[in-house]
């Protein structure tokens, strides 16, 4: 689904970005550049160009601003826990949203949590402990407010498959800012469960904590089909080509 967008609002832009865990933005409007250059929460880092393209006739020069964005990490601590959605299953549609008989969207909770920071306190997720609050859909609006003991993130380190990190207190969530998906697996906490706007929560049972993309029950049957699917298919080819080579041999005569 789409997400509803506003007009150009630079510094709500970059609280997305700190939502998300981005470190850099690239800005070549003017308007943006400006705008950047007054808020405290990123810093202009470096620039290139101006650079010359062609574009319905005219040349164009343009210059790019490249910022880093602070208090961005990749990995940080929640202040509040999380609000479990009853309802909400493995479909995007319950998660996301779907398209309504008019064919406009009907957002879900994720995308509606998502476009109201005043909401960000309270992370959603789809799964969690018992002992976390179950909010519907509707009540999401305004979940329970507990709040959890202060934690500290450290020594985080991130590969392709895999992230790491150092918790200074255990059974306190964790919010993961990578993309969500069934293969993460987590060693040293319990979790992951998705959380809007489609990121990962753990809950550290060790201090340290590693989070794996690994391979699926799904995964491996599907791999395993493949293979199969290969094989039937060179088996077959090969039965061909014999057929066809017994039809076109000449025939044998006695001498």
């Amino acid at each position: 689904m789409g997400l509803p967008y506003g007009s150009l609002d630079v510094p709500l832009g970059i609280q997305h970005l700190q939502l998300l865990g981005v470190r850099y933005f690239m800005a070549f409007s003017p308007q943006v550049q400006q705008e950047a250059a007054a808020d405290p929460a990123v810093r202009l880092v470096a620039s290139t160009g101006p650079w010359s393209s062609e574009y319905d006739g005219q040349t164009l020069s343009t210059t790019w601003d490249i910022y880093t964005v602070k208090q961005s990490s990749v990995v940080t601590p929640l202040t509040h826990e999380p609000a479990v959605l009853s309802g909400v299953g493995p479909s995007q549609s319950t998660w996301l949203g779907t398209v309504g008989p008019s064919g406009q969207p009907v957002h879900g909770p994720s995308v509606e949590w998502y476009d109201d920071p005043s909401r960000w306190d309270v992370e959603l997720t789809a799964g969690g402990p018992s002992s976390w609050p179950r909010v519907s859909a509707t009540g999401s609006r305004d979940p329970p407010k507990a709040k959890v003991p202060a934690d500290t993130v450290s020594s985080i380190h991130q590969t392709s498959d895999s992230i790491s990190f150092h918790v200074s207190r255990l059974d306190t969530p964790v919010l993961v800012k990578i993309s969500y998906f069934p293969n993460w697996r987590a060693s040293g906490a319990e979790g992951p469960w998705r959380a809007t706007p489609n990121l990962m929560v753990v809950v550290p049972t060790s201090h340290d904590v590693t989070l794996t993309y690994g391979t699926t029950h799904a995964n491996v049957i599907g791999d395993a089909c493949t293979v199969l699917g290969l094989v039937a298919l060179v088996t077959l080819g090969f039965v061909a080509l014999r057929r066809r080579a017994s039809s076109v041999a000449p025939p044998r005569h006695r001498s």
